[in-house]
């Protein structure tokens, strides 16, 4: 297995949707867009594409192509990775495959070659998160001076798609304006001034990524397995609509760690 992918289920689904796909996807996005942009131009430049004006030498084709190419093979690119989510390779429905899935966890975080880290706020607040994250630096070697662990905040998706709006509003707004005959000094105004409108959002963004990771740092210096949030205790441990108890998180994490580390207040100690 490639890669193990923890996040949080009380963070924003579409922001680590979005994350996940330019981290998956974008790189095979931009050689395909690039590819296509190129062939288009060779294409116009031959004679093959029409042009809005005939007398024009101008190739608008480079950039919608490479657009459209972009954003599909952002969305249907299938990378070869493979990855293991909880969600979907833990059943939720069948309360015996689910418990053994959790009993297997150590196995599978075994085996990921590396972790990728969905991080947003509620992350190091969630017991089964902190302990996906200690499992797995326990299952490398002990000499291992940077473990394989890449943590991205889920904004990294919705700031991405922002500048990626800024840029595609800002070349189509000169392009359009070049079509309509207006001045190069006007088209370069219109679409500096579309970019600081959205890149004014991007800063927000940032600035709220500052204060998120203020925030991490608060959290794992004040962690404790007896505080941290668990589905399991939010509900008291009642399945919805059925009187069967529900399994406790909790204690199934405090036996692999008293197993693994000695005891929790071992591990609540071991900060990096």
């Amino acid at each position: 297995m490639d890669a193990f992918w923890s996040h949080s289920w009380h963070g924003s689904s579409w922001m680590k949707i979005a994350t996940v796909f330019f981290l998956s996807n974008a790189t095979a996005a931009c050689t395909i867009s690039t590819a296509a942009a190129i062939l288009a131009g060779i294409a116009f430049g031959l004679g093959w594409l029409p042009s809005f004006d005939s007398q024009s030498v101008q190739c608008f084709w480079c950039m919608g192509v490479g657009c459209v190419s972009y954003a599909l093979a952002l969305l249907y690119w299938r990378s070869r990775r493979k990855v293991f989510v909880d969600r979907i390779c833990i059943s939720q429905d069948d309360p015996q495959l689910k418990a053994e899935g959790l009993f297997s966890l150590g196995a599978i975080l075994q085996s990921a070659d590396e972790m990728l880290v969905l991080w947003d706020p509620s992350w190091a607040r969630r017991l089964w998160c902190v302990f996906e994250l200690a499992a797995f630096l326990y299952t490398r070697p002990s000499n291992l001076q940077k473990p394989p662990v890449s943590i991205r905040p889920t904004l990294l998706g919705h700031t991405i798609f922002s500048v990626l709006v800024a840029l595609l509003l800002a070349g189509w707004t000169f392009h359009l304006s070049m079509i309509f005959g207006y001045s190069l000094q006007m088209g370069v105004l219109a679409s500096l001034g579309l970019c600081g409108v959205i890149f004014f959002a991007i800063a927000h963004l940032a600035r709220v990524y500052c204060r998120n990771v203020t925030t991490l740092c608060d959290q794992v210096a004040t962690f404790r397995v007896a505080t941290a949030k668990s589905y399991c205790c939010d509900v008291d441990h009642k399945v919805s609509g059925d009187d069967q108890p529900m399994i406790c998180d909790r204690e199934i994490v405090q036996r692999c760690i008293v197993k693994w580390f000695g005891s929790v207040p071992y591990l609540a100690n071991r900060r990096t």
